[in-house]
């Protein structure tokens, strides 16, 4: 009998929930959807806040009294892109780890956003269980940093790496650049 209790106690995964701990936040531009994933989160014992766009997910993430632990990032925001919010969210709480959602199947947009800063990547419409893994995985991974005293970025960087080849970066000669007055003047 106490090799029975054993085998199930020991007998747990990413897909275990981890009730009534763990904060989220959703930033989600379509209602339906956030309000899905929100109800669905919340039932698994997580505590979720939501903002319909970046402007509000930035503020909650910043001025959260405790940093959450994963954030689900929406690609497509009224006001920006998930790519363009990604530094501005790390910077905001680098403690969080971002989840990019996003309706692109392009293996581009994938690593674009893990360029940028993202934990992992969901395809939409997010099938839920999938949602409730990457989410469960990522505050355990959480637990384990912090107790190991390493944020969530772990490496140090901020922001979006070097772009990779066939994305335009700021050292590429095809970007575009404003002429430097001061190059003109010194002759």
């Amino acid at each position: 009998m106490a090799g029975s209790e054993k085998d199930t106690s020991a007998n747990t995964d990413a897909m275990t929930p981890i009730l009534g701990v763990g904060r989220i936040l959703v930033i989600e531009s379509d209602e339906e959807e956030r309000a899905v994933l929100v109800r669905f989160l919340a039932a698994q014992g997580f505590r979720v806040d939501q903002a319909g766009d970046g402007e509000e997910g930035l503020y909650r993430a910043h001025e959260a009294e405790t940093p959450y632990d994963v954030v689900l990032l929406d690609d497509h925001l009224p006001d920006a892109t998930g790519l363009e919010m990604l530094p501005a969210l790390r910077a905001a709480t680098p403690e969080s780890l971002a989840v990019f959602m996003s309706e692109s199947s392009e293996r581009q947009r994938f690593f674009e956003a893990m360029a940028c800063g993202a934990y992992e990547f969901l395809q939409k419409p997010p099938w839920l269980q999938e949602a409730l893994r990457v989410v469960t995985r990522g505050i355990r991974e959480q637990r384990a940093r912090r107790m190991a005293g390493v944020r969530a970025g772990g490496d140090g960087h901020q922001g979006c790496f070097q772009a990779p080849p066939s994305v335009p970066s700021e050292n590429s000669p095809a970007w575009p650049r404003e002429p430097d007055a001061s190059a003109s003047s010194g002759g």
